[in-house]
């Protein structure tokens, strides 16, 4: 979710198709399935996944990263992209926007 908006979304539809799979799987095996790898089969169930990921995990750290390294213009970017490709996932949670109108925006 650090990079630009075309392939952090890739990035982002891999992992879901990843997690929907081994969820999947579990069920069949009667294992439990984490709550996170649950509803991903829709729009909506992977914006909510990666909001959840961009504000518990990769703002807070990417923070603490551009406080050691201030002046690094590669960090600054990375946490530009952090709060732009949230605003899009916020868009499709909000009903304002289809995911799919978004996958060709840079």
């Amino acid at each position: 979710q650090g990079l630009r908006w075309g392939l952090s979304n890739v990035w982002a539809d891999k992992v879901c198709d990843e997690f929907q799979a081994q969820a999947e799987n579990e069920g069949k095996l009667g294992l439990p399935v984490a709550p996170f790898m649950k509803n991903l089969d829709n729009p909506m169930g992977r914006a909510k996944l990666q909001i959840s990921f961009i504000d518990a995990i990769l703002t807070p750290w990417w923070h603490v990263v551009q406080m050691n390294f201030p002046k690094s213009t590669i960090i600054e970017k990375i946490v530009h992209s952090l709060a732009a490709n949230r605003k899009r996932y916020t868009q499709v949670v909000d009903n304002k926007v289809k995911l799919s109108q978004l996958l060709f925006e840079e």
